[in-house]
């Protein structure tokens, strides 16, 4: 999943959200998050999942739930735009 975002005019980026990489060898995942600003006006989003287990015992079922919060917690961090004040005098 890759998407690029075209800022509105007159904004720029305040805060980024972080990116990072979610592992679990036990259930066989595996999640890398990029958020960039590729240039003054766009912002790229880019996430990849990995599986390697297509089967996972109910055993690990609470380390499964606990990776896609954490996932989730991930796709759900802010991006924080802040209004630019050209030419505004004082």
């Amino acid at each position: 999943y890759k998407v690029t975002i075209q800022l509105p005019a007159g904004y720029q980026v305040k805060q980024l959200a972080s990116s990072g990489i979610l592992t679990n060898k036990t259930i066989g995942m595996n999640m890398t998050y990029e958020v960039k600003e590729l240039g003054a006006n766009q912002l790229q989003i880019a996430y990849t999942l990995r599986v390697t287990n297509t089967v996972v015992p109910k055993e690990y079922y609470n380390e499964l739930r606990t990776f896609y919060l954490e996932m989730n917690s991930k796709m759900n961090q802010l991006i924080v735009l802040e209004k630019i004040n050209e030419g505004v005098k004082e």
